[in-house]
């Protein structure tokens, strides 16, 4: 008995450790479709010596989409710990028949970055990556500064695409979400459109206005129409928290 109490204990503890800090799961809809899902994960790790956060996204279609137009990508990036800056990124696209695999290395003391496929480019001061900005949004005091002044503006870098980002806070929005209802703050990142979104300012960020500032609505009016992202699961240390509205996020 001794023995699988300690067994147990065991594998306990191990589980335990072995759960990601953080784990945010949504499902992406497009009209009544279930089109796929989204999942983020954020763990502590060390990069070139130094404390890091390594946050990992993956999506993937599901269903009839997934039948139609498979998907599963993969977005790593590795951020240092106080800054929030980025370190590391790795981009692993699966699209059907479509393969694309790149890792890039940030050098921010020289404000460059260095690219798997094609090398050393220069890079503005203070650049996030893609993945980044994500968790980038949620530091303290960012989307604070963001509803005193309605906008900002930032370098942001898509694999070897590197870009300002305009962010627009559009004001103050109650949604109803698996936590509860939440009171958000809404915020529009400003891309240029291209094959994927219809317009510029077609990305919608619904983001709890609280300590956790986390991201419980997305929408996304794309060229196919409109996609809605939605939360569905929120995990701290392997623990749900849903309807835990006194949940604290990790800092």
């Amino acid at each position: 008995m001794k023995k699988y109490l300690l067994l147990i204990l065991i594998t306990s503890v191990f589980t335990a450790q072995s759960q990601p800090l953080e784990k945010i799961e949504y499902l992406l809809r497009y009209g009544f479709i279930h089109g796929g899902e989204v999942i983020l994960e954020s763990n502590d790790t060390v990069f070139q010596s130094k404390k890091a956060i390594h946050h990992y996204l993956r999506a993937q279609t599901k269903g009839i989409a997934d039948k139609l137009y498979k998907v599963d990508d993969v977005y790593e990036s590795i951020v240092d710990a106080k800054t929030r800056l980025p370190l590391k990124s790795i981009r692993n696209i699966k699209e059907r028949k479509y393969r694309y695999y790149n890792e890039i290395i940030f050098s921010n003391e020289r404000d460059s970055i260095t690219s798997k496929r094609s090398g050393k480019m220069v890079a503005p001061d203070n650049m996030v990556d893609i993945l980044g900005l994500f968790f980038y949004m949620r530091k303290p005091g960012f989307l604070d500064k963001l509803k005193r002044g309605g906008t900002i503006e930032m370098p942001v870098s898509h694999d070897e695409d590197i870009f300002m980002m305009r962010v627009n806070y559009l004001g103050m929005e109650t949604v109803q979400t698996v936590l509860g209802k939440k009171e958000c703050m809404v915020v529009a990142p400003i891309m240029k459109k291209g094959k994927v979104l219809e317009r510029d300012d077609g990305l919608r960020f619904y983001i709890t206005n609280d300590h956790q500032r986390l991201p419980v609505f997305m929408e996304f009016e794309m060229k196919i129409g409109s996609v809605k992202c939605e939360l569905t699961d929120y995990r701290i240390k392997g623990k749900s928290q849903k309807n835990k509205p006194g949940a604290i996020f990790y800092d």
